[in-house]
């Protein structure tokens, strides 16, 4: 049996926005089985609650004891899902997908991305409230913003691709993350560009999708 994890980024849920749906679908006629899971939550307002690196790293690997059970376990990650999974380094993974992995440590970028909207409050020794286009708010307790920039993403990476074999895939017209250090943080892999957005929308998905399924063809 071969399964593939599913990690997703920030402020979402396991469907990454359709994104992981979409890529899901397209393996329903091969030997791999998705696993989509949630790292973050819903309150009961239907608002999202972002849990801290720790819980989400603790997660991932929650699932792949369950998963990696008599199974080859492939991992496709996207945007911060990258960084939580660089930071589990999980054992015995066949082959590992970066989608869109952002190489800053500091949250400066993803600040800069929010702090635009109406509505929404950056409280870093609080818990920020950020607005999200249908309407509903996604909150950040700030030991998110602790742990987050406890982490040497580049290094973190640098370390991951020591002892698993990875691909990285690239957003080229990225308007969450700068793409600056990707080169020198993935140095010696060679990075697949896509001219899409962050989230591979529009014609960028299915460029994607097929990406994927060419990369994990064994």
């Amino acid at each position: 049996m071969k399964k593939i994890l599913f990690v997703h980024g920030f402020g979402v849920l396991k469907d990454a926005r359709g994104m992981f749906t979409d890529i899901a679908t397209s393996f329903s006629d091969t030997n791999f089985a998705p696993v989509l899971f949630n790292l973050n939550d819903m309150n009961g307002e239907g608002n999202l609650v972002v849990n801290d690196f720790s819980e989400q790293a603790r997660r991932l690997k929650e699932v792949w004891i369950k998963e990696s059970l008599n199974s080859d376990v492939y991992i496709v990650a996207h945007s911060q899902g990258c960084v939580i999974t660089a930071l589990a380094n999980l054992p015995n993974i066949t082959k590992t997908i970066f989608l869109a992995p952002p190489t800053e440590s500091e949250g400066k970028e993803l600040i800069d991305y929010f702090k635009s909207k109406p509505e929404t409050e950056i409280n870093l020794q609080g818990v920020s409230k950020l607005a999200r286009c249908d309407g509903s708010f996604t909150f950040v307790p700030a030991s998110y913003w602790i742990e987050k920039g406890e982490v040497n993403t580049q290094e973190l990476y640098r370390e991951y691709l020591a002892s698993h074999e990875s691909d990285v895939v690239r957003a080229t017209k990225d308007e969450v993350i700068s793409n600056e250090g990707m080169s020198e943080a993935f140095w010696g892999i060679e990075i697949q560009d896509i001219e899409t957005n962050h989230n591979f929308e529009g014609d960028g998905r299915k460029e994607l999708v097929d990406l994927v399924k060419q990369l994990l063809k064994e």
